[in-house]
């Protein structure tokens, strides 16, 4: 996290710390965001989580769940694909830019996957529509 954030100092672009799982984030980020001097943010609830990302550019994030507040936000995502659940997703979904783990994001990809947050943006609520098509209420005659 460190050298990921060190890449962005002295850079035009702004960034912060969130973690949507303090539990297991905190004693990195926290010490990480002191020492760098960048904003740590740990929302209380799924609903603050989601407020702080409307207001971000852009989400990087190995977290599934991140990914689903990312889409529910409408935060455009640089997927870290060194988790299953978010290769699947990456994959599934069609995501036209992905990384393999945070060492790899620079300046440079984060640029691009602003400059083609339309794009993304496309790619996550196309995927919405399928998985939402896929799913049946346990209520409903179709799931029966």
């Amino acid at each position: 996290i460190i050298a990921a954030v060190t890449r962005f100092q002295g850079d035009a672009m702004p960034l912060c710390l969130m973690t949507t799982c303090w539990t297991e984030d905190e004693r990195y980020f926290k010490p990480a965001a002191e020492r760098l001097g960048v904003p740590y943010l740990a929302p209380d609830t799924w609903q603050d989580a989601i407020a702080e990302l409307k207001a971000s550019s852009l989400l990087t994030t190995n977290r599934l769940h991140g990914i689903i507040f990312a889409a529910l936000s409408g935060t455009p995502v640089l997927a870290v694909t060194n988790r299953q659940k978010t290769k699947a997703f990456a994959a599934d979904a069609g995501l036209p830019m992905s990384i393999d783990s945070i060492a790899a994001v620079t300046p440079e990809i984060v640029a691009e996957c602003l400059s083609r947050r339309v794009e993304i943006l496309d790619a996550m609520q196309r995927y919405l529509v399928v998985a939402r098509r896929k799913t049946f209420s346990p209520f409903s005659t179709a799931a029966q």
